[in-house]
């Protein structure tokens, strides 16, 4: 039989950061499947409940963008460990982070809500929904989207170790140490 090795560190830290962005995700759907329902009980419009649906995307967005934050920062300073520790905020990596943070926000506000948005919307104007089931399998169906931010964590981890590595042997060049060379155990 095959054996999967055991998942290290960085992979279980992607694998709840992206769990967090989809239980953000679900949690909004809940919501948004209650109050799309309660105005269609009330005879409201589907535009009107479109209108619910963007109003809480705010909300959804204003989530997903904390998260993001918090977890990028995180996948950076829990990437820069051991001999390289010293090197955690070098200002090369903090301002790798701002740029990671800034790259998923800006994805997030000019990709992810705005397709969210446009199935939902979709789906809605469709009569989706009138019935509840077909209104939780519309919002499923992007939940994915949610998701694949969690290639972030993982990128921001390696670039936070490439440059702490680079620091540090730059450093130890300049002590009149040799470099310590890089190997990659890649699967």
């Amino acid at each position: 039989p095959i054996q999967r090795r055991r998942q290290g560190r960085l992979e279980r830290e992607t694998n709840a950061y992206q769990r967090d962005l989809v239980t953000t995700y679900d949690a909004w759907a809940v919501e948004v499947i209650k109050e799309v329902n309660r105005a269609e009980r009330d005879g409201l419009t589907p535009m009107q409940q479109v209108a619910i649906v963007d109003a809480m995307l705010i909300n959804l967005e204003s989530d997903l963008l904390i998260l993001i934050r918090r977890s990028l920062v995180n996948a950076a300073t829990s990437a820069v460990r051991g001999p390289l520790a010293s090197q955690a905020m070098i200002p090369d990596i903090l301002a790798m982070m701002t740029r990671r943070v800034e790259e998923n926000s800006t994805l997030i506000r000019t990709s992810l809500m705005p397709d969210v948005r446009r199935l939902i919307a979709d789906d809605i104007m469709a009569g989706v929904a009138k019935d509840r089931v077909a209104l939780r399998a519309s919002l499923a169906r992007v939940r994915y989207r949610a998701a694949q931010y969690a290639g972030g964590y993982w990128v921001t981890s390696f670039d936070a170790q490439r440059i702490a590595g680079m620091a540090d042997n730059a450093d130890r060049l300049a002590a009149g140490l040799g470099v310590i060379p890089v190997k990659w155990e890649l699967d």
